[in-house]
């Protein structure tokens, strides 16, 4: 299904270096899980035939909101570095 040149093509979509002779086994790899996601997707998937004998319970607490006595500038104050009213941090992706 993919073929070396598609996998080289999805390798620098994603940022990702390989060496020219994994690129087959690469292209092997998206193939069976290209495949494996159709099987998947022809599975029934009809879940009104499950039988819940209970009910579901909700184990998590209740939201609560919680005002804080702290204006943005005072947030901003602490920050190192901000520009134009917002938190200022490094650039996390290269290239761009």
């Amino acid at each position: 299904m993919i073929d070396k040149e598609q996998a080289l093509k999805l390798a620098k979509l994603s940022m990702i270096e390989f060496a020219d002779d994994e690129l087959n086994a690469i292209a092997d790899d998206l193939s069976n899980i290209i495949s494996f996601a159709g099987t998947i997707q022809n599975c029934n998937a009809d879940v009104s035939s499950f039988n819940n004998s209970t009910e579901p319970i909700n184990a998590f607490r209740e939201d609560e909101i919680f005002k804080f006595d702290v204006t943005r500038e005072d947030l901003l104050r602490e920050s190192k570095t901000t520009e134009d009213g917002f938190f200022k941090i490094p650039k996390s992706i290269k290239g761009r």
